[in-house]
């Protein structure tokens, strides 16, 4: 192994960044795979991204039977040289018959959902190979079994044992691994409930260069909700992560800049950063786009936002958009659409959903 892969094995992603960096303008393929790796989970110094691992998956697919496992992962099957491929896992299988946890790891991520032909899909195998890679403690494969057991996907179902496998991630620092751990801690799951441990994980999440922790603690602060309140302190926490181009962090500080409480007001960069957040796929921002259209007067330019957030899966916009549909607001009044939207809000767990249903007799 490059000294890259070695720090990047072991966890030590910080340190990592700039070898691989080196390593990569140098050719290096592994270098290169590594390098998507951090892309696509938001790992340290980069943020999640798909766009940029798979670039640098197919710079390095030549050269790197993983880069080229992954990057087949990014392209329609019509596009994929199943022979290539094939080959490819050949290379990655004897690498992890020998112990290297990242070939094992890539064996897996390509078996999970297969290329076609070449490459069928085996779930069992997939599973095995990740395993493996996790009791040779390696944190990228620990998350990935800790995600897979907390939700019953391609595992069984066993929160304790997710929220386990999440923390021996955690443990090496891994932010990514510690935003999650956080939260099973806020909500109970395969752990015992515990908001202060919760709040701590994010902070070291975020101290370990996972952004999204930024968002997350910026909402505790703005609200005083598990941490004393301190508004400045939030919006410094939204900047952070607007600064690195995440859509929720754009939401809330542009929320905030349309407030005016804790900073000066801009209605003009506010807005401006809501629109940004919304194109992005903010469900926050599209339902305080569509709450600022409503609260103007303009039944008609909110309810559009609404419906969006309501498909988004947000039981606030839910709600709104029943509200809505009820009462004929900036839309044609439709009963039965409206107990529908109600009903999904009441099960995402909104109580005035739940009030209108009843006095609506729906």
């Amino acid at each position: 192994m490059t000294q890259g892969e070695t720090l990047y094995t072991e966890g030590r992603l910080g340190e990592a960044w700039d070898a691989l960096i080196k390593e990569a303008k140098a050719g290096d393929g592994r270098a290169m795979y590594c390098l998507g790796q951090y892309h696509l989970f938001g790992l340290s110094e980069a943020r999640e991204n798909p766009l940029e691992a798979a670039a640098w998956f197919r710079r390095g697919a030549e050269k790197d039977a993983l880069s080229a496992l992954m990057a087949a992962l990014f392209l329609r099957k019509e596009e994929l040289d199943q022979a290539a491929l094939a080959e490819a896992l050949v290379r990655a299988e004897a690498e992890a018959a020998e112990g290297n946890v990242n070939a094992l790891y890539a064996s897996a991520a390509v078996l999970w959902s297969g290329t076609g032909e070449a490459i069928p899909a085996d779930e069992e195998k997939a599973r095995d190979l990740c395993g493996r890679a996790a009791e040779l403690g390696f944190w990228q494969a620990e998350m990935e079994m800790g995600l897979h057991h907390l939700n019953g996907t391609h595992a069984e179902k066993d929160e304790a044992k997710g929220a386990a496998l999440l923390k021996r991630a955690a443990d090496k620092g891994v932010g990514k691994a510690e935003y999650h751990l956080a939260f099973c801690f806020l909500e109970g799951i395969g752990v015992e409930k515990n908001a202060a441990r919760a709040v701590s994980y994010y902070q070291k999440a975020l101290r370990h260069g996972y952004v999204k922790a930024a968002v997350e603690l910026g909402v505790y602060y703005e609200t005083g909700t598990y941490v004393h309140q301190d508004q400045k302190k939030a919006y410094q926490l939204y900047k952070k992560a607007a600064d690195q181009g995440d859509a929720e962090g754009k939401a809330h500080l542009g929320d905030m800049l349309l407030a005016g409480e804790a900073v000066k007001r801009n209605v003009r960069q506010g807005t401006a950063l809501l629109n940004e957040a919304a194109r992005s796929g903010s469900a926050y921002a599209v339902l305080r786009l569509g709450e600022l259209a409503f609260s103007s007067g303009d039944e008609k330019g909110a309810f559009p936002y609404f419906l969006e957030g309501a498909r988004m899966g947000l039981p606030a916009a839910q709600y709104l958009t029943g509200v809505c549909l009820l009462g004929g607001r900036g839309t044609a009044a439709d009963r039965e659409a409206a107990r529908g939207w109600l009903r999904r809000a009441a099960q995402g767990g909104s109580r005035e959903a739940a009030a209108l249903l009843v006095q609506a007799g729906l």
